[in-house]
């Protein structure tokens, strides 16, 4: 540091150090809210690639500065993009955030970040139809597009066919805890934690309590996403019959 002048010396010394925040969250399969193991999560500011890491166990974690970033997730299965998430984050302090990855039909070129292609992905596609002449013979063309056709139907069907029904609840449970598993039953068996809140009318701390509870009896179970939780009752429920009336 020699040469400096006396003043800028004296605040670059006295300069606050940069601020470190922490990230950290597990990935979760839509379907079954299972994490997901080998999953791609990477950091973008801007268009700018800051890090990327592959979730063990579903588990990640990444040391940043305070900023504004994109958190995109994918899950390959050999050379295909099965599932994906990109949420947006602004991070001032420390934070947990889960990250619940859905399937994707289709990625289009210009939905990737500058840097990405699909070639970097692992997934190599065909120019589309419309910009090569078609070597397939009439019918042979005709037949792979009703097949497509069929499958993309099907995948949809299959989409939003019906979840199977929850079991009932068990008998002796204190009637705030079958009143809450109702509601989540009618629901489909899956709701965000504010939502039950105000089905039940009940204040957000008996919410805590009763959701706690349920947990403890392995009735549902709770996945953090953003700053609320969603709740998932369990399709095997083994609860215990003598337990407490949340107050």
């Amino acid at each position: 540091m020699k040469g400096l002048p006396p003043l800028l010396l004296l605040l670059l010394l006295l300069a606050p150090p940069a601020l470190g925040v922490r990230l950290e969250g597990r990935a979760y399969d839509y379907s079954n809210l299972d994490p997901i193991d080998w999953a791609i999560i990477e950091v973008y500011q801007n268009t700018t690639l800051q890090q990327r890491k592959v979730a063990e166990k579903g588990t990640y974690s990444f040391n940043l500065t305070p900023g504004s970033y994109r958190i995109v997730a994918r899950l390959l299965r050999g050379a295909t993009v099965e599932l994906q998430t990109e949420e947006n984050l602004t991070l001032r302090e420390d934070r947990t955030h889960d990250l619940i990855l859905l399937p994707l039909l289709d990625i289009e070129e210009g939905l990737l970040p500058p840097n990405l292609s699909i070639e970097t992905l692992g997934e190599t596609r065909a120019p589309p139809a419309s910009r090569r002449p078609s070597t397939l013979p009439p019918l042979i063309l005709a037949a792979a597009i009703a097949a497509a056709l069929g499958a993309l139907l099907g995948w949809r069907w299959w989409r939003r066919r019906p979840s199977p029904a929850p079991a009932p609840p068990p008998s002796g449970l204190p009637e705030d805890l079958q009143a809450a598993l109702r509601i989540l039953q009618e629901a489909g068996g899956r709701m965000n934690q504010k939502d039950l809140r105000r089905r039940l009318g009940y204040s957000e701390a008996k919410v805590s309590l009763l959701v706690a509870d349920m947990e403890e009896r392995k009735l549902l179970r709770k996945v953090k996403r953003g700053r609320g939780n969603i709740l998932m009752l369990e399709k095997h429920p083994e609860a215990s019959e003598s337990g407490r009336k949340v107050s």
